[in-house]
């Protein structure tokens, strides 16, 4: 973008200010402006385009995608290292998970937890909540039933707080989740990303395909069928056995 623009202004969730300017700042990016959007709208402006419509322009091609970074978004380094000295001093391998979506148009994505049991009773991984909105139940009843324990950090607020989100997502290992925001961040952030996807997934994970053209960083794992989640928890239990 920045050869068709002099300076240019980003507008954006004041949840994702910090972690795009870090970014920026970092590769050198000095001619833009991050904004956030409950502050009054710029209108100094000359042309105006919404950030999710730039690919029709920049992104044409598969073989444009081959500059994509393997991160586009930075977390706190302070952060990290609080969580990090706080809650993960152990040496077993951390992960992520997330099993729903606040979409009540495609609850489709959602998973029940104790179908995960495949890969949450791995014995030498540590499992972190990274869901957001209720989960009490879910996470309540798994150890009720089967013993295991998915940790939440009660110090971050999944939802409201995603500059922290981001933070403890760089403390782990791997992130385990279904199509929903926390796939997208923890992708942008580079975090090695394992993405539970549906038969019929939105437009932007392709069909057929094992690897994102938008996150080189994560890896797809689809339903065969409509509904059945039963061969992408056993692709990704073996798949973690490999690396654990």
């Amino acid at each position: 973008l920045r050869k068709y623009a002099k300076n240019i202004i980003l507008e954006i969730d004041k949840r994702l200010v910090n972690l795009c300017k870090r970014y920026y700042e970092k590769i050198n990016f000095s001619n833009i402006k991050v904004i956030n959007l409950e502050k009054k709208l710029v209108n100094n402006f000359d042309k105006h385009i919404a950030l999710g419509s730039l690919g029709q322009y920049l992104r044409k091609t598969k073989k444009s995608f081959n500059t994509t970074p393997k991160k586009y978004l930075l977390s706190s380094p302070a952060k990290e290292k609080e969580l990090g000295n706080k809650f993960f001093l152990n040496k077993k391998f951390k992960i992520g998970v997330s099993w729903k979506t606040l979409n009540q148009k495609q609850q489709n994505r959602n998973i029940d937890l104790e179908k995960m049991l495949p890969i949450l009773s791995n014995p030498n991984c540590d499992f972190i909540n990274l869901q957001f909105g209720k989960f009490d139940e879910d996470i309540k009843n798994l150890k009720l039933k089967y013993g295991i324990n998915i940790q939440t950090i009660k110090d971050i607020d999944n939802y409201n707080n995603i500059e922290d989100l981001a933070a403890l997502i760089n403390c782990l290992d791997l992130v385990i989740t279904i199509q929903n925001s926390t796939a997208h961040l923890a992708a942008a952030l580079g975090k090695n990303t394992w993405i539970m996807l549906v038969k019929n997934p939105r437009w932007h994970w392709l069909i057929n395909k094992k690897k994102s053209l938008w996150y080189p960083v994560a890896k797809l794992f689809r339903q065969e069928k409509i509904g059945d989640w039963n061969t992408v928890i056993k692709s990704i239990g073996m798949d973690l056995k490999k690396i654990t």
